[in-house]
C-alpha cells in the first residue's frame, strides 16, 4: 500500500470535525423556496388555492357560457308565465259610405244613401291556472246615416260584455299541473341548466386544483434539486480541499465533477418542467395576455388531512349531491307532466262557459251609459262545447312515445348508477394508496437522510468514497421528490372522491348561487 493511502485514515480523521461544517443542514421536507433567475426576475404573483379557484371560476369561459344559459332557462320561465299574464287590446275603426238607394222607400226620397259609423272596442282577457278563460269587452259605437230605415239619423251604442269559460276534461286538472304545464317544464329546464353548471363548475374546480398543486409540486422539486446541486458543490469543494491536503488523489475530482453536471442536468430539466406547469395554471385560470408573463408562486403547501369513508357512504352522499342524480330527477318531474299530458290529450274537449251582457243605445252617448247602468238592456247566455276524436290515434301514439322514452331514462340512469358505484370505488382505492404512498415516502426520506449523514461520517473518516456519497445523496433527492408527488397525488386523489360524491364545491367552501 502506498504512503498515500495509509495516511488517509489518519489525516481523514483530523480533518472531520473541521470539514463537517462544509455540509448545510438536511430539513425534513428538503425543498427550498428558490426561483430559477428568469423567473426571479419578472413581476411574481402569490396565490392561494382559494384565490386561484376564485380566479379560474370568474374567468372560465365555460362556465361564463353556462351561466349565460342558465339565463336563458330563467327568461322561458318568465316567457311560460305570461300565459297567465292579462292581455289588453283596443280597436278603432271608422267607416264612410255613399251608396245608391238599396229600397223603393228609401229610392222615394231621391237622395243617396249616406252612411258613417266610428267604432271603439277596449278588452282585458285573462287566463287563470285552473284553465280558466275570463273576458271583459267594451265597445262603443256612433252611427250616422239617412236612409229611412235607420233607427235615428245619429245615434250611440254602447255594449258591456262579460264571458266565463271552464275546461272540463282536456286542458283541465285538480292540481293544476295540466293548465300550468308549460310553466312547471320551464322551471325544470331552467333547474337543469342549473345543474350543468355545478357539473361545469366542479370539473373546471377540479382542473384547477390540479394545475395548482402541479405548479407547487414542480416548484417543490426545483428547490429539491437546487438543494441537490447545492449538496453536490458542498462535496466537490470537500474534496478539492482532502485532495490539497494530500488526503484523496487528484483523479477523485472526477466523480464529484461528474455529480455537479448530473444535478446541474437535473436542475436545468425541473426548470422546464416549472415553467410548463406554470403555463397550465396560467391556461386553466384564463389569464389575460398582459399578466402571462408574471411568475406564478403558489404559497399554499400540501397538508394531509386523513379521513375514513366507506363505499356504502360515499354512495350514500352522492346519491344526494351529484348533480347528475338530479338532473335524472328532474327530468322523471319533466317526463311525468308530459305523461300526464299524453293522457289527458285523449280526454274529449268539453268546456263551459257563461257570459252576460249590457248594451245602450241613445242620440246622445251620455245617454248610452245611462241606459247600461241602468240595466234596462241586458243579455246572459251559457254554453257547453264538446269535440272528441274517438280513435285517438295520435294521442295514443305521443303515449307510446313517451313510455318508451321513460324506459330508456330508466336504463341509462341504471347504468349511471353501476359507473357511479365504479368511479367511487376507483377513487377511494387510489386514495387508499396514496395515502399509504404518503407514509412510504416519508419513511423512506427519513431513512434517505439519516444514510446520506451516516455516509458522510464514514466519508469524512476515510471509510467511504466521493461515489458512495453521490449515491446517497441522489436517493435522498429521489425520497425528497417522491414524498412531494406522494402528497400531492392525495391532495389529487382526496379532491377527485370528492368529485366523484357531489361534494367538491362544497369542501372548497364555492356557493352557487340559485336565485
Amino acid at each position: 500500500m502506498s504512503r498515500h493511502r495509509l495516511l488517509t485514515p489518519i489525516m481523514a480523521a483530523a480533518a472531520g470535525a473541521l470539514l463537517l461544517s462544509t455540509y448545510s443542514t438536511v430539513h425534513a421536507d428538503g425543498a427550498s423556496e428558490g426561483l430559477p433567475a428568469s423567473m426571479a426576475k419578472v413581476a411574481k404573483r402569490q396565490l392561494s388555492l382559494q384565490d386561484a379557484l376564485s380566479l379560474a371560476i370568474q374567468n372560465n369561459l365555460g362556465i361564463q357560457i353556462q351561466s349565460e344559459q342558465v339565463a336563458i332557462g330563467r327568461a322561458s320561465v318568465r316567457a311560460s308565465e305570461g300565459s297567465f299574464e292579462p292581455t289588453v287590446s283596443a280597436r278603432v275603426n271608422h267607416n264612410d259610405s255613399v251608396a245608391p238607394p238599396a229600397s223603393s222607400v228609401d229610392g222615394m226620397l231621391g237622395e243617396v244613401f249616406k252612411a258613417q259609423s266610428q267604432l271603439w272596442t277596449a278588452s282585458i282577457n285573462q287566463r287563470l291556472s285552473t284553465g280558466t278563460n275570463l273576458g271583459l269587452n267594451l265597445s262603443s259605437s256612433r252611427n250616422k246615416n239617412n236612409s229611412g230605415s235607420a233607427v235615428e239619423p245619429l245615434f250611440y251604442g254602447t255594449k258591456l260584455d262579460l264571458s266565463i269559460s271552464q275546461p272540463l276534461l282536456r286542458g283541465f286538472s285538480l292540481d293544476r299541473d295540466i293548465p300550468r304545464a308549460s310553466i312547471l317544464k320551464a322551471r325544470f329546464a331552467s333547474k337543469h341548466d342549473m345543474e350543468a353548471k355545478r357539473i361545469v363548475m366542479a370539473n373546471q374546480v377540479l382542473a384547477t386544483e390540479n394545475a395548482y398543486w402541479n405548479l407547487a409540486e414542480a416548484a417543490r422539486s426545483y428547490g429539491v434539486q437546487e438543494a441537490s446541486l447545492a449538496l453536490a458543490e458542498d462535496q466537490l469543494a470537500l474534496t478539492e480541499k482532502q485532495i490539497a491536503a494530500g488526503i484523496l488523489a487528484p483523479a477523485d475530482r472526477i466523480s464529484s465533477e461528474s455529480s455537479v453536471a448530473r444535478r446541474e442536468l437535473a436542475l436545468v430539466q425541473s426548470e422546464a418542467r416549472l415553467a410548463g406547469a406554470m403555463d397550465l395554471l396560467r391556461l386553466a385560470l384564463n389569464l389575460p395576455k398582459g399578466e402571462w408573463n408574471d411568475t406564478l408562486i403558489a404559497v399554499d403547501m400540501p397538508q394531509i388531512q386523513r379521513q375514513n369513508l366507506s363505499l356504502d357512504d360515499a354512495m350514500k352522499l352522492a346519491l344526494v349531491r351529484r348533480p347528475e342524480i338530479r338532473q335524472n330527477q328532474l327530468a322523471e318531474r319533466s317526463a311525468d307532466i308530459d305523461k300526464r299530458i299524453a293522457d289527458n290529450n285523449r280526454l274529449p274537449e268539453l268546456d263551459v262557459g257563461i257570459s252576460y251582457g249590457l248594451a245602450g243605445q241613445s242620440d246622445a252617448y251620455s245617454g248610452s251609459l245611462d241606459q247600461l247602468q241602468g240595466l234596462g238592456v241586458r243579455d246572459w247566455g251559457v254554453f257547453a262545447n264538446l269535440s272528441w276524436s274517438p280513435m285517438g290515434k295520435v294521442a295514443r301514439a305521443n303515449a307510446d312515445s313517451l313510455q318508451a322514452s321513460s324506459r330508456i331514462r330508466r336504463l341509462r340512469h341504471e347504468q349511471f348508477l353501476i359507473e357511479l358505484r365504479s368511479e367511487i370505488r376507483a377513487a377511494l382505492r387510489t386514495l387508499e394508496t396514496a395515502e399509504r404512498q404518503v407514509a412510504a415516502s416519508e419513511r423512506f426520506r427519513d431513512l434517505a437522510n439519516r444514510s446520506l449523514e451516516a455516509e458522510r461520517k464514514r466519508f469524512l473518516n476515510g471509510k467511504s468514497r466521493n461515489l458512495e456519497v453521490s449515491r446517497r445523496e441522489e436517493e435522498l433527492s429521489q425520497a425528497r421528490t417522491a414524498e412531494i408527488s406522494a402528497r400531492i397525488a392525495f391532495l389529487k386523489a382526496k379532491s377527485a372522491l370528492d368529485l366523484a360524491t357531489g361534494s367538491l364545491l362544497e369542501s372548497k367552501s364555492i356557493v352557487l348561487e340559485e336565485q
